[in-house]
């Protein structure tokens, strides 16, 4: 279990962040996931790697399917092999690091081992959740000490083009 120690810098109140609690249960495959399903990226025909897969869901989903995936966490599968492949899901990740260049080298990493389709989703912003939390850096705490960053459709365009010097 992995916990960051960091400071608010208005009033040096230490904080906890709790990462291993964002990773969540699913039942079904995660929303990026979904979206490869429904264009026909899933059909065996490209590799793919879970960069940041959690505790596994859609890995176990895909693999029961028959498709052949890597997976690979800081938390929770951190002897996980980290594949240079056509497909890489970067999915809900970004929004958990409470670093901001931590951010930016996981995208750099993720984005090195993309042959042809980087699929990155975060969660997006919205006020009413927004206002529940303690502002905390670029992002607020959670009421479980886990760190998310709300993003708007342009802040993480705007946020992938200049990380990777690239065009979405």
């Amino acid at each position: 279990i992995a916990t960051y120690n960091t400071s608010e810098p208005d009033n040096n109140q230490a904080a906890q962040i709790q990462r291993h609690l964002t990773a969540i249960n699913r039942d079904r495959l995660s929303a990026p996931f979904q979206k490869l399903a429904k264009y026909g990226y899933l059909n065996g025909d490209y590799s793919i790697q879970d960069y940041g897969c959690g505790l596994g869901d859609d890995v176990r989903e895909l693999e029961a399917s028959g498709l052949d995936i890597n997976a690979w966490d800081p938390v929770h599968k951190p002897d996980g092999q980290k594949v240079q492949s056509d497909i890489v899901n970067l999915g809900f990740v970004l929004n958990v690091i409470e670093d901001y260049s931590e951010r930016e080298q996981t995208l750099k990493q993720a984005y090195a081992l993309c042959d042809k389709l980087l699929l990155v989703s975060v969660m997006l912003i919205n006020a009413t959740v927004f206002e529940q939390f303690k502002p905390y850096k670029d992002g607020v705490i959670t009421k479980r000490n886990t760190f998310q960053k709300y993003y708007s459709q342009a802040q993480i365009r705007e946020f992938i083009e200049q990380t990777l010097n690239a065009n979405t």
